[in-house]
């Protein structure tokens, strides 16, 4: 079951800044995500994983694993958060270049993997 917070982090120029934090579905401790970072829900998740698996080419690190997009970044990038559910404390974050086609090689770019600790400190 998936549980989803929303609270005010502070202003910018008169208005209210809010970020979304939650515990993902895969029944894990994970609670919040970092700033600008917004759990995908289910129709994202399909969605972006499709252009995923659909831009990941043989030699690609994530090709062939068995994906799911648990958020994605907001503010003009095409950063996803991955996990492969067979490793589900590895995350990854892949940066789409959402063309729904093949990639020629390293895209999209594996851009971040480790723990969810990791990836919360790391900036991205």
């Amino acid at each position: 079951m998936e549980m989803l917070i929303v609270y005010r982090v502070g202003w910018n120029g008169g208005i209210p800044i809010y970020v979304k934090a939650c515990r993902f579905w895969h029944n894990t401790r994970y609670w919040g995500l970092p700033l600008g970072w917004y759990v995908a829900g289910e129709h994202e998740s399909v969605d972006l994983g499709i252009e995923l698996k659909t831009e990941l080419v043989e030699g690609h690190p994530l090709y062939g694993k068995n994906l799911t997009v648990v958020a994605h970044c907001c503010g003009g990038t095409d950063d996803i958060l991955v996990i492969d559910e067979d490793v589900p404390d590895v995350f990854n974050v892949v940066h789409l270049t959402n063309s729904s086609a093949p990639e020629i090689l390293p895209c999209p770019t594996l851009d971040f993997t480790g723990s969810f600790d990791e990836f919360c400190k790391c900036g991205i």
